[in-house]
């Protein structure tokens, strides 16, 4: 499977990184090569602790201070990092596997609906609602979400959640 890095060549640090000064002291650009990324390229020697890896992308994810989820097709959790906990009360271990509904504001159940069917459309949106802590107490929070593909199909959706 090849990635290809066309957005990170765009960026200004990338930018900022190709260039260098020369001896006039003027910033002079050198072209950036533009190379598909093959799953697979590590060496044996980096080990399982390289970014890409699988444990450092989880220690990222579990370490932000911002909900990050992924729902199935059905609307249930499929994972969901530590940060629920301080947020609303409730351990992953209670969230994953349940549907969303269960922790929505009911009179905001339609709109994130209707939001959830329009993203898994591949019409990403933002979306503000509350949802119920572990107590019962209101919390604005705020979402922000895209499509999983599979061969081209949707199984599911991957967002990131903010109060």
């Amino acid at each position: 499977m090849k990635l290809h890095v066309q957005n990170l060549v765009e960026s200004p640090i990338i930018n900022l990184m190709s260039k260098k000064a020369s001896p006039d002291s003027q910033l002079v650009r050198k072209p950036v090569r533009k190379r598909p990324i093959k799953e697979g390229n590590r060496s044996k020697k980096q080990g399982q602790n390289q970014p890409g890896s699988g444990v450092i992308d989880r220690a990222l994810i579990d370490n932000l201070n911002e909900v990050v989820f992924s729902l199935d097709l059905q609307g249930h959790f499929t994972s969901i990092n530590p940060v629920i906990e301080q947020l609303t009360g409730y351990k992953v271990d209670q969230v994953v596997g349940s549907s969303f509904e269960r922790f929505i504001y009911p009179d905001d159940i339609p709109g994130l609906k209707s939001s959830f069917t329009r993203t898994l459309a591949g019409q990403p949106e933002p979306f503000e609602f509350r949802i119920l802590d572990r107590e019962g107490k209101i919390l604005h929070v705020h979402t922000s979400s895209r499509v999983i593909l599979e061969k081209r199909k949707a199984v599911g959706l991957t967002g990131v959640m903010v109060d």
